[in-house]
């Protein structure tokens, strides 16, 4: 698919121009690309994903689990497709799950933390390494269809337990005013969007 060595040897380069090519390549190139996937796959996240992804108190035992994977896993399986079949690299899904989580945590800090003052722990980021049964299955077995229906069944089904560790504090009950909440739903009462702690008892 690429030509490269046909445009070196087209361009009449000297071996020393060759080696700069390569060093121009992975200076501008290899950032350019992930920032790009920063902004592509967090613009992708937010719009389908959307608060299942982002607010504590959104992260609910049913549509969280839902929504999330079958969202994330179609960037991911894109990428990994192109990784693997022009440069037989086995980290196509990893690397846009970890580009995610780069550009979320700057999200975090700069929208919610630094701007508003709101607690980055109740705008937490998920865990990635669903990411890495999805890549491992397609190293194993390097077969597509295996990888679309096993690999991709383990990325979704592990998105809830490799998660738990995490978020698993905010399900705690708490009893307030004599009613039965999670510590999430109760920090969502009283933590506005606006950062400011509601006066409200």
């Amino acid at each position: 698919m690429f030509r490269t060595d046909e445009i070196i040897k087209a361009s009449k380069l000297p071996p020393e121009g060759v080696a700069m090519s390569r060093h121009i390549d992975h200076i501008y190139f290899i950032p350019i690309l992930f920032i790009t996937i920063v902004g592509t796959f967090h613009m992708h996240t937010a719009l389908l994903c959307g608060d299942w992804d982002f607010w504590l108190d959104w992260k609910d035992r049913q549509w969280w689990p839902i929504v999330t994977p079958i969202t994330t896993i179609t960037f991911c399986a894109a990428l990994q497709y192109y990784n693997w079949v022009n440069y037989r690299q086995p980290f196509g899904a990893t690397i846009p799950i970890l580009a995610l989580g780069f550009g979320k945590w700057i999200a975090v800090y700069t929208s919610w933390w630094w701007w508003s003052n709101y607690p980055p722990k109740l705008v937490m980021r998920r865990r990635c390494s669903d990411a890495l049964v999805l890549d491992i299955t397609s190293l194993l077995t390097r077969n597509w269809t295996l990888t679309a229906v096993i690999g991709a069944w383990m990325y979704a089904i592990l998105f809830y337990p490799s998660n738990w560790p995490i978020f698993g504090y905010s399900r705690t009950p708490i009893v307030v005013d004599g009613s039965l909440l999670s510590w999430a739903d109760y920090v969502g009462f009283m933590y506005v969007r606006t950062g400011r702690r509601s006066t409200s008892a």
